[in-house]
């Protein structure tokens, strides 16, 4: 599998009020909106530092050579935790720094159609070379980069939008 980094990471930092179960549930709704398969890879809670680290990853299949990928991470430091009422009830807040980091992947023949023994040994690299750098270069960038950069992007802003802050 030939995976490409959209980019560099984007990052959203945040130091004050938040609540993060709304932030979290924010990130599902969004990819889930945009038909990604999403799920939460792992979900640390070390409560002597307090801090919390939480992986979510979405994918998307395009066709059977591509692969739309998101990673997703929210790393919380000196998190402390307090209810606050409200005229809908108690609300969970959070008080303290929350990191969140948004990379995009293209996964190029995920499935390894063009690798594995056989002819696909000698010819698979030839025939992938020659689909993803030669006749079909133009293609693949607007066709297939561009909308996962466009999601990563929006999402970062989404996730802004949840914190409170118009940026």
């Amino acid at each position: 599998m030939n995976s490409l980094d959209i980019f560099s990471t984007q990052k959203v930092r945040y130091n004050g009020r938040y609540e993060f179960d709304a932030v979290y549930q924010q990130v599902f709704d969004f990819l889930e909106n945009l038909r990604y398969d999403v799920w939460e890879k792992s979900y640390k809670r070390d409560a002597t530092n307090n801090k919390l680290d939480v992986r979510i990853e979405a994918q998307r299949e395009i066709n059977a050579m591509i692969r739309r990928r998101i990673i997703i991470k929210f790393q919380a430091y000196d998190m402390e935790e307090y209810q606050v009422e409200t005229k809908d009830g108690r609300k969970s807040m959070c008080d303290g720094r929350l990191i969140i980091s948004i990379t995009g992947y293209a996964d190029i023949d995920y499935r390894d159609i063009f690798t594995g023994p056989g002819w696909r040994e000698w010819l698979g690299d030839v025939i992938f070379t020659t689909i993803r750098r030669g006749l079909f270069k133009k293609y693949f960038g607007p066709n297939y980069f561009a909308p996962i950069y466009k999601d990563c992007a929006k999402l970062r802003g989404t996730l802004n939008g949840a914190l409170g802050r118009n940026t």
